[in-house]
């Protein structure tokens, strides 16, 4: 008789459980929802801290010491893609530069060493002195061997793709001038590892194919 009535008992909760729609594994789904949750946030917030870190380079306001020649800013604010290409190239070049995006362009070398010296920087900052900053690049030879391996894909010599003021030109050949940017992977493994070119080549979605 007190089996049955436990019975009983168990039967008439199953039936009120069923009556309230209980899912047996709604625990487990909602766990694992909450881990889930947890992992977006913290992917967010290195998201942010990414993005705050290079915004604080973006704000370079040093004080400026005495003898300084001329603080031209972080490279990345020096240029800007052509019209032409609708930024679709934007996480190429990117990729292209890398951390010489957030480096400071200045005049000359004694500038740098003042600034370091004495610019009471908050950050570790990468310095582009313009006279002595070694701007060599793709040689034209090779940007027409690349030319005619691309035969018609989409593919251009970086340092075609944006524009900015000739003062900075050693400090653009310096970033960009030693990779193309295709819009597809054949292609830039195609320049990145023919035997005639061996060019490092970045793809429109960040890929690099560096032949070295």
């Amino acid at each position: 008789e007190s089996i049955q009535k436990c019975t009983s008992t168990i039967d008439q909760i199953n039936s009120e459980l069923r009556r309230l729609n209980f899912d047996p594994n709604l625990e487990e789904r909602l766990i694992n929802d909450q881990r889930n949750l947890y992992q977006i946030i913290t992917e967010k917030r290195d998201q942010i801290n990414s993005l705050d870190r290079e915004l604080g380079f973006l704000e370079f306001r040093p004080h400026r010491p005495q003898g300084i020649t001329e603080i031209y800013g972080p490279l990345v604010r020096l240029f800007k893609v052509k019209d032409e290409f609708n930024n679709e190239y934007n996480l190429a070049l990117q990729k292209t530069a890398g951390g010489k995006l957030f480096n400071i362009v200045v005049a000359n070398e004694n500038d740098a060493s003042l600034l370091i010296k004495h610019g009471h920087l908050n950050k570790r900052y990468g310095f582009i002195p313009l006279t002595k900053i070694d701007g060599r690049t793709i040689s034209k030879d090779a940007i027409n061997k690349a030319g005619r391996i691309a035969n018609g894909r989409d593919a251009n010599f970086a340092l075609d793709v944006i524009q900015f003021d000739p003062r900075f030109d050693q400090a653009m050949k310096f970033a960009f001038g030693q990779s193309f940017l295709c819009n597809n992977k054949d292609t830039a493994k195609d320049l990145a590892f023919n035997p005639s070119t061996m060019i490092r080549s970045i793809t429109t979605d960040g890929s690099v194919y560096d032949p070295n």
